[in-house]
């Protein structure tokens, strides 16, 4: 005969669902608040260097193609 005033093991309680959390937010709580800062002023510098990267390779077919014309038209 099983006795059930006794509380069930932690194994066979009832836990509420919880969704599992997303990765991202996994990592976020475990960083401090100057970590998060490096990590975002890390993204702007990688952002302002690909946007200049972009803009040079337009200035220099902008350049090469008018180059180009010159040379044509002489």
């Amino acid at each position: 005969m099983i006795d059930m005033s006794e509380p069930a093991p932690p194994s066979q309680q009832a836990h509420p669902a919880t969704p599992p959390p997303k990765p991202l937010l996994k990592i976020f709580p475990r960083m401090g608040v100057m970590q998060v800062l490096l990590f975002v002023v890390l993204l702007v510098f990688l952002w302002q260097w690909f946007d200049m990267h972009r803009q040079l390779n337009n200035m220099q077919q902008e350049l090469a193609r008018r180059l180009a014309e010159l040379d044509g038209s002489n």
